[in-house]
C-alpha cells in the first residue's frame, strides 16, 4: 500500500517488529508510520479518530472493546479487514475454555455497521481461524456477501 502512495500507519506491541518492518520500509524505499504500542485502554500510544481511515488490517488482535473504534475511524467505504482465532473442538463448537474473547459467528455481531463482503470460519489444527471483511455503508453497491 505504501508503495502505491498510500498514508500507512502500523501499530504492534512488539519492538522487532516494528524493528524489521523498518528495516523493509528502507530497503523497498517506502514511508510508513511505525508505532510500538497498544491500540486498547487509556494508555493506549495510538487514538482512533472518527472517519479518518480508509482501511483496516486487524491480525490476531482479540478486544472485543476495540471494535466500536475500528468501525467509528472509518471512511464510508471504509474497509476492515481480519484474521482472528477462534477456540474450536473437534466437533466444530466452542471449548469450554474462553481465554480467546471470540466465539464462533461472533465477529459480525461486533460490527454491525459494517456491510459483510466476506465471512468464514474454519479448523486449523487444534483451534479455529475467522477470516473477515466489511465495509462501512456508503459505498457498498455490487458487493458479494459470503457466509459459510
Amino acid at each position: 500500500m505504501a508503495s502505491r502512495n498510500w498514508r500507512v500507519t502500523v501499530v504492534d506491541l512488539s519492538n522487532v517488529a516494528i524493528g524489521k518492518l523498518s528495516q523493509a520500509a528502507l530497503e523497498l524505499n517506502v514511508n510508513l508510520d511505525l508505532i510500538v504500542g497498544d491500540v486498547v485502554g487509556d494508555a493506549a500510544e495510538y487514538k482512533f479518530e472518527p472517519t479518518r481511515i480508509d482501511l483496516i488490517d486487524l491480525f490476531y488482535h482479540l478486544d472485543p472493546n476495540l471494535f466500536p473504534k475500528i468501525v467509528s475511524s472509518l471512511k464510508p467505504g471504509g474497509l476492515l479487514i481480519c484474521k482472528m482465532s477462534l477456540h474450536w473442538d473437534p466437533d466444530g463448537g466452542l471449548t469450554g475454555v474462553r481465554a480467546n474473547p471470540l466465539g464462533r459467528n461472533e465477529l459480525p455481531l461486533l460490527v454491525p455497521e459494517l456491510h459483510v463482503l466476506y465471512h468464514e470460519e474454519r479448523p486449523v489444527r487444534a483451534r479455529g481461524v475467522v477470516e473477515f471483511i466489511g465495509r462501512k455503508s456508503g459505498d457498498a453497491a455490487g458487493d458479494e456477501v459470503r457466509r459459510p
